[in-house]
């Protein structure tokens, strides 16, 4: 029932665990077919890649060994034509990346959860509901920490303008696979407990740098399971509020 229930939401859950998950670094990966896909272009206009799509700033997935991520340095012009799955299914399996992102569920002081309604403007899930804060695991940040948190602490900020100073406790769910055509992401799902008010939060993500991909409505725990019910809800943000809500 479980694993219909994940299937129906789009993702597969690859881990349920709070043991801080450890980032293990390897060489980047030779990927020689992948390489003649990325001399076309972007896939969807054609133009060449920008010189630092071409540059590592991403982190991709090689695997898990219990609480040990083994991942690797990627492009985002090898994470974009990596994610068509007509592609991926012509590349041997070592060549088939997939970016790593971080999911981070947020509870206010008074028991509200922000839910970000995704613009029609962006490119993934163009009005889906999404957790409250998420985006793809900076490799800077993340081969100083070999952890997953500066990305957590960075999206919080970005998106709801919150200071670690904000957050009362973060803690770590599990790790996800969107299951959605030409989506091989990969997502860390987090849950974070803030000191201020929904007023106040909402009053502080007016001025946050990505305020511009979503909307924000401040939701109670029933409404929040009503939503995840009955609305389309983002396949990573579906998981996270899943096993936040499963204690």
């Amino acid at each position: 029932m479980r694993d219909k229930l994940y299937n129906a939401m789009n993702f597969e859950l690859l881990h349920c665990g709070t043991k801080p998950y450890l980032l293990k670094f390897e060489e980047a990966t030779a990927t020689p077919m992948l390489d003649d896909y990325i001399k076309k272009g972007d896939p969807k206009t054609g133009t060449p890649f920008a010189e630092r799509d071409l540059v590592p700033a991403r982190v991709g997935y090689v695997s898990r060994r219990e609480s040990t991520i083994i991942c690797a340095p990627m492009t985002w012009a090898q994470h974009v034509w990596s994610n068509l799955d007509e592609v991926r299914a012509q590349l041997p399996w070592y060549e088939r990346l997939r970016a790593i992102s971080v999911a981070v569920l947020v509870e206010t002081a008074d028991g509200l959860y922000p839910l970000a309604l995704r613009s029609k403007q962006v490119t993934l899930y163009p009005g889906y509901w999404h957790v409250s804060a998420a985006g793809y695991v900076d490799l800077r940040k993340a081969e100083q920490s070999r952890s997953f948190l500066p990305t957590v602490f960075a999206e919080l900020h970005e998106e709801l303008n919150l200071l670690p100073a904000d957050v009362v406790s973060i803690r770590q769910l599990g790790f996800c696979r969107h299951l959605t055509p030409n989506v091989s992401s990969i997502e860390a799902c987090f849950y974070a407990k803030t000191s201020l008010t929904s007023e106040k939060v909402r009053a502080a993500s007016q001025d946050a740098r990505d305020k511009y991909e979503g909307k924000y409505s401040f939701v109670d725990r029933k409404a929040l399971k009503n939503k995840l019910a009955d609305e389309p809800f983002n396949p990573a943000g579906a998981a996270t509020v899943l096993m936040a809500l499963s204690d």
